[in-house]
């Protein structure tokens, strides 16, 4: 996959660019042990094992930056490259409907953004961003996970939400998750 750069965002500061399929990135595993290690403190702040894991190896990333600062980021599996982390912690697809339970699918996961920037629609954006890379990459249904709290951020933008509580097993800490999915047209 060739790093892209998409359309501008509707807020012209930011830029949102792909990395490479399995591209490592130093300043995108700096934010993931910032957050998961600070902010929400499910690991060691020192332990960076988690900042990058088998899943990245099949994964692109979405940075987005405001200016040359790294604000945001999100990772992006698509079925056919890879497992998807959502379905190796839980059945989520089982719990389909018939039709859709061999679908190609694509897992929006690991999706974080500056404290500074929340609720400025940021989180919006890199949602279309990755549902137009997992539409263009030939998934037809587009699967996550969240806490829930965050339920009305993503029932918002079109997913249906399944009674399959998990937890996960890479954070000893980790907060109990629901599988979310919403068909891509």
């Amino acid at each position: 996959m060739v790093c892209s750069t998409s359309s501008p965002p509707a807020d012209a500061r930011f830029s949102f660019h792909w990395l490479a399929l399995g591209e490592r990135s130093a300043e995108l595993i700096a934010l993931r042990c910032a957050i998961y290690g600070g902010e929400l403190a499910w690991v060691g702040a020192g332990d960076a094992s988690f900042a990058w894991d088998a899943y990245d190896r099949v994964s692109t990333a979405l940075l987005v930056r405001e200016a040359s600062r790294l604000v945001a980021s999100g990772r992006l599996t698509v079925e056919h490259d890879g497992p998807l982390e959502v379905s190796d912690l839980v059945d989520w697809k089982r719990a389909l409907p018939v039709g859709l339970r061999d679908a190609p699918a694509a897992e929006w996961s690991r999706v974080m953004i500056d404290r500074s920037l929340r609720g400025s629609g940021l989180f919006r954006r890199m949602y279309e961003e990755a549902r137009e890379a997992a539409k263009r990459r030939g998934a037809r249904l587009f699967a996550g996970a969240s806490v829930a709290e965050l339920r009305p951020h993503y029932e918002g933008l079109g997913f249906t939400y399944l009674d399959l509580p998990f937890r996960s097993t890479f954070f000893e800490a980790s907060p109990v998750y629901f599988p979310a999915y919403q068909v891509i047209a």
